[in-house]
């Protein structure tokens, strides 16, 4: 009976001393905005986003999107939404190769849908606990179903920059740069930037306000500038 106990003790303190599991490698951001006007002519606008990333050794899985649309009497006036994966592989300390497909469409830009797949190199040009800025240079295939045209194939070359920096507890800025040179038609390059500030609540929420615009050099129809502002609640898990 005593060799019991004393087995059964040292089971318990091997259980006790056995270090708790890591927690998952695995977060989640969902930020949603909602604005609702009635008066002479009732208007209502709808965003979200949706960034999601598992990281697995020195390899990094993403899925992302968002979806923007506004309306004035049911009519819509702006619809934007974007879907996609990518893949990340740090071979290199700071340096990384990625590969990523996404979808998006615009009709108010002229087209149904484009889609998008591309591999390139990223690099982590600055990396501390307050600031960090990057780049990429890459190569992008682009299926697009333009309306009223039907689909267009196109090569582009992309480089895109951003950085992140947190200048208070509370508070931090991003901006990222987007730039498609279009190798297959020339007067067709694609730029697009954004701008956010984002002011944490506690270690779960968020308020965050957003600028984006997008440029067309030879848009398919409308204006070339596509200005958008937003202002959202962020949840992250």
């Amino acid at each position: 009976m005593v060799l019991l106990l004393i087995a059964l003790a040292s089971l318990i303190g091997m259980h006790n001393s056995t270090p708790n599991p890591p927690p998952l490698p695995l977060h989640i951001e969902l930020d949603a905005g909602v604005l609702a006007v009635s008066g002479r002519n009732d208007t209502q606008s709808i965003n979200s986003n949706l960034d999601v990333r598992y990281d697995f050794s020195r390899n990094t899985l993403k899925v992302f999107g968002d979806y923007l649309n506004s309306s004035t009497e049911g009519v819509d006036s702006a619809l934007h939404w974007t879907a996609g994966a990518r893949y990340e592989n740090e071979f290199v300390p700071a340096s990384r190769v990625y590969l990523d497909y996404y979808a998006e469409a615009d009709p108010f830009i002229g087209y149904v849908q484009r889609n998008n797949e591309g591999l390139g190199y990223q690099y982590a040009i600055h990396k501390d606990k307050t600031v960090l800025w990057w780049a990429e240079l890459g190569y992008l295939h682009s299926d697009t179903n333009i309306i009223r045209q039907g689909d267009v194939f196109e090569n582009k070359a992309r480089f895109a920059s951003g950085a992140s920096w947190r200048f208070d507890q509370a508070w931090y800025l991003e901006g990222e740069l987007e730039y498609l040179f279009n190798l297959t038609y020339g007067n067709e390059d694609l730029m697009s930037y954004e701008l956010a500030l984002t002011s944490l609540l506690n270690s779960s929420f968020a308020i965050r306000a957003a600028y984006i615009m997008r440029h067309m050099e030879s848009p398919y129809q409308g204006s070339r500038y596509q200005g958008t502002t937003t202002l959202g609640l962020v949840a992250t898990f």
